[in-house]
């Protein structure tokens, strides 16, 4: 039983289709990150470009958010776009499972403050 105050040590959520165009939710989305006591903010963000993959420029908005790593699945390439991005963003992960030779890493060792 824990006794105490207690930190949320990460927080791991699926992310589908968010309008980050609209600047209630960023606003919104900053205050609730920033007011939050994670070491560490898991998403998985394979359908959050409109429900279908996920594009540099929504990658880089949930990042801005306060989103550490995104995780995928499949359906993280169905914007063409990304296969590059993957190439030098460490913080989205493909699926592990996949060839050695498919862009980016299916694993990242980080390390928080706490």
């Amino acid at each position: 039983i824990m006794e105490g105050p207690q930190t949320l040590p990460y927080l791991v959520f699926l992310i589908i289709d968010i309008p980050l165009s609209d600047q209630q939710f960023l606003s919104q989305g900053v205050f609730w990150f920033e007011s939050s006591t994670f070491d560490l903010c898991i998403g998985n963000g394979e359908n959050a470009a409109g429900g279908f993959g996920l594009s540099p420029e929504v990658a880089e908005d949930l990042f801005s958010l306060g989103i550490d790593v995104l995780t995928s699945g499949n359906h993280i390439f169905d914007k063409r776009e990304i296969f590059s991005y993957l190439t030098h963003e460490s913080r989205v992960l493909r699926p592990a499972n996949y060839p050695l030779e498919t862009p980016g890493s299916g694993s990242l060792l980080i390390k928080t403050d706490k």
